[in-house]
């Protein structure tokens, strides 16, 4: 989670750089400092997807993790029931 807030971060201030660097044209800056802006935001664009495919992949891992955990909380309930059962029948006798 701290993974996603800090992209989220990054994000947000690439989004303010880049209405800075808008308005900018309108207040006449000069284009190497534009270039300089939008080199700075390409590579921010980058990074950000570079940590989207690695969340993502981590998301997948962590889902992945899940099912099969439900697969075993299946398989010990199913198992616990039947020793319940056996116990039950046992006492009854």
């Amino acid at each position: 989670m701290a993974e996603r807030e800090s992209a989220k971060t990054r994000l947000e201030e690439a989004v303010a750089r880049l209405e800075t660097a808008i308005g900018g044209v309108t207040d006449g800056r000069k284009s190497s400092e534009l270039e300089k802006e939008r080199g700075k935001l390409t590579e921010d664009l980058s990074a950000l997807r570079t940590e989207h495919t690695s969340v993502t992949a981590q998301l997948q891992g962590l889902q992945d993790d899940y099912q099969a955990l439900e697969k075993v909380v299946d398989q010990v309930t199913d198992r616990l029931d039947a020793t319940i059962d056996r116990l039950r029948a046992v006492l009854d006798t």
